[in-house]
């Protein structure tokens, strides 16, 4: 868990480096085009994904204590994904010529972009979950995001040069996917399979795969949708707060992450006991750091935009909000379903929640967005994410009891109090905005951790303590 929560925290460490000077560089309407060209490959992605990630670690989590099956199992998975790619890049390319007229402006991004299917691929990120190994993805992600940040600092000087940013991209990323595929072969053999048993894994990997793909059209629609009804310009706009959101809950979601392959064996194991316990731990966990952030975004959602991006982005500020509510149900639907649903075998109602959520999300956009712009692509997020939420809260309810829930949750409230009186006072005594959100940063949170501290919440309390004992 700490080695995922530094991986996330890496996460947001590189894009506070790189972002605020791509999106100088670039104004706004060429990072919108990039955007934009990027949420269509991501439909592919998705694709040539085929919900191989959810399915291998649940599925390999259990096999990992048997060397051959599991080398078997890894073939297969990574064998299916090598076909699934070259199906999505052939739809690419029949796209491109069908829709020559629409797409012409972004052909060579698209082009440029795609690169990503072969990466996705050739990653194999879920045999590092089926291991635990996040040492290995930390360190490795470090270095390749460095030696990335290091290229658009010195090769992107103008608007001109989105080839640039998307070729950097591109290639870092697939030269980090290269890495994972030569590394992981240490842990277990990994070769082309032509002999596939399509019957024992297509079922489940189509759920697996409706799923992801659900969830990437009500991620990405509503960038396509506000792309083709408002324009560069206010995808642009959206592009800021929904690269904070993303960098957020990537560093919030590491502790669910770490614990899907924990669940699954347990699950496996037959060990329900150890089941509740890790699962109340990460309820802990996700309580008593999602609130202060939500609390942190309400209170300097314009002086988070200032500090990314620069005043001309300052329209984003209302959708950073709505999104820092978003950020909450989007943890505890992914809690509830990954961590609990498909470990127990029940991603079929992970996938209908899902593809409700999908539906209501793309109704809304159509309906709100050509009204309020970005701030109801932010707005439809909470909904989608929220129908996901109650659905897999409901269901996984039946295989998991969270003890001592409400206790976090009222604890955690009265710390989120103290963070609004610190930042209250600040905010009234500077005037400088990036740096009141700095030091308002900083002592909240000192502030936050020793409330938590002395009402001994779990989670931070063991924390501390551990701290004070060393």
């Amino acid at each position: 868990m700490a080695f995922n929560a530094t991986n996330g925290l890496l996460n947001i460490v590189f894009p506070l480096i790189s972002f605020p000077y791509i999106s100088r560089v670039l104004d706004v309407d060429a990072l919108g085009a990039y955007n934009y060209s990027n949420s269509i490959i991501n439909y592919l992605i998705i694709f040539a994904g085929l919900g191989i990630n959810g399915y291998a670690i649940r599925t390999g989590s259990v096999k990992r204590n048997n060397s051959s099956e599991l080398s078997k199992f890894v073939s297969e998975m990574f064998s299916i994904s090598i076909i699934a790619s070259a199906v999505s890049y052939f739809f690419l390319f029949f796209c491109i010529v069908l829709f020559a007229n629409a797409l012409s402006p972004y052909r060579y991004l698209l082009l440029i972009q795609s690169v990503a299917i072969l990466s996705q691929a050739m990653g194999v990120f879920w045999i590092f979950n089926i291991f635990e190994d996040f040492r290995f993805v930390t360190l490795k992600n470090a270095v390749i995001n460095g030696i990335s940040v290091i290229l658009m600092l010195i090769l992107i000087r103008s608007s001109e040069d989105i080839y640039v940013y998307a070729v950097i991209c591109s290639f870092t990323s697939l030269g980090s996917s290269l890495i994972n595929f030569f590394y992981a072969r240490k842990r277990c053999h990994i070769h082309i399979l032509f002999a596939i048993d399509w019957k024992q894994h297509i079922k489940p990997i189509i759920y697996f795969w409706a799923t992801a793909l659900s969830v990437t059209v009500y991620v990405n629609s509503d960038v396509t949708i506000l792309g083709a009804i408002s324009g560069d310009y206010y995808v642009g706009l959206y592009s800021v707060s929904t690269k904070i959101y993303t960098v957020l809950k990537n560093i919030l979601s590491a502790a669910i992450t770490v614990a899907i392959p924990r669940m699954s064996l347990l699950y496996g194991e037959h060990d329900l006991k150890k089941m509740n316990e890790t699962a109340t731990e990460v309820f802990g966990v996700i309580i008593s750091t999602v609130l202060p952030v939500m609390t942190g975004i309400f209170l300097f959602s314009q002086e988070i935009v200032l500090l990314v991006s620069g005043k001309e982005y300052l329209g984003a500020s209302n959708s950073l909000v709505l999104l820092g509510i978003c950020i909450i149900c989007y943890l505890f639907s992914y809690f509830y379903g990954q961590c609990i649903l498909v470990p127990v075998g029940k991603e079929n109602i992970v996938f209908w929640s899902t593809m409700a959520s999908a539906g209501i999300n793309i109704f809304l956009n159509f309906l709100l967005i050509p009204y309020y712009r970005q701030d109801a692509a932010a707005f439809t997020s909470i909904l989608g994410e929220g129908v996901a939420m109650i659905v897999a809260m409901v269901f996984a309810r039946k295989y998991v009891i969270i003890a001592n829930k409400w206790g976090v949750i009222l604890k955690t409230l009265i710390g989120c109090f103290g963070i609004g009186i610190i930042s209250f006072f600040i905010k009234n005594m500077m005037a400088n905005s990036i740096l009141t959100l700095l030091i308002a940063a900083l002592l909240s949170s000192v502030f936050y951790v020793c409330i938590e501290t002395i009402l001994k919440n779990e989670t931070i309390y063991s924390i501390t303590s551990r701290l004070l004992k060393k």
